[in-house]
Parts: C-alpha cells; structure tokens; sequence
C-alpha cells in the first residue's frame, strides 16, 4: 500500500525510506519499483541519482534486478556511468560461476545489452575495449557472439 501510494505521490517519498529498502523493492515488486524510479526521476532528480548509486553499490545481480533496470532505461535516460558499473557486475560475477548457471546469467546479460545499444540506451564506445574484452572471455557462452558482433559492426 506504501509502495503503491509512493509510486503515484513521489514527493511523500523519503529518499532514506527507499535507499534503505530498494534492494527488498527490486526483489519483492519489480515492476512497482520501475514505477516509483520513475516517477522520482520526473519529480525529484537528485533522489532518483542517489537511489540510483545506491543500487549500483550493492544491487543483487538477478532477474528482478535486469528487469528494473531495464524498465526504467525505457522511460527514463540513466546514467551511463550507473549501466557501465552493473554490466560490469554481471560480467564480472560470471567468471565465478559453474558452466550452467554462468551461460544462463550470460545469455541474460547479453540480451539486456544488446536491447539497449539498439535502442540507443547503452553506449559502449567508451569502454569498447572492456566489452570485447568480456566477449571474448566468454566467447562459448550464451549469445555473447551477438554481443561481439554488434559491438564491432557499431564501433567502426
């Protein structure tokens, strides 16, 4: 009920309250959180910032997680420097992984990127290298040759 009013009343939105809890937000009600960032982006920018390195901080790499990312970067223009750091995350969680769950999370990552650079959401030319640094890594997992064609083709 809280969650529901803030999402339609962003200003009652104590931006502790939601710093506090985000990471139980994005777990428990993907799609109310994309409602409320949103709604804090529009209304109360610097909020929305500081929610947004908090969850860069300590976000829990999951699907709920690339579902909210991905649902505010539709609606909202974040941060390059906030996507950088949780693509990173995802790819560098990948290295510890079993081959199972690793080209799960890959194939994940992967599809989400490859979204927002056709979208024109994700810029990946200033940190090129890095990516196909990932890419080759994990050259035989998931659809990470997707990825390594997409970048190369746009980053000529």
């Amino acid at each position: 009920m809280l969650f529901e009013l803030l999402s339609t009343q962003p200003q009652l939105l104590d931006a502790k309250l939601l710093l506090d809890n985000l990471q139980r937000f994005v777990q428990d009600d993907p799609p109310l959180t994309i409602r409320v960032l949103t709604a804090l982006a529009r209304k109360r920018k610097e909020a929305f910032t500081e929610a947004l390195l908090k969850l860069a901080d300590n976000i829990q790499l999951t699907v709920n997680s690339l579902e909210v990312v991905y649902g505010i970067s539709m609606l909202v223009i974040i941060d390059q420097t906030f996507l950088d750091v949780y693509v990173a995350k995802w790819f560098h969680t990948c290295v510890e992984l079993d081959a199972a769950p690793k080209k799960r999370n890959i194939r994940l990552i992967c599809k989400f990127v490859i979204e927002l650079i056709k979208k024109g959401i994700f810029d990946f030319s200033k940190k090129q290298e890095l990516w196909l640094h990932y890419c080759t890594q994990f050259g035989n997992f998931g659809n990470i040759k997707d990825l390594k064609d997409l970048i190369t083709r746009n980053g000529k």
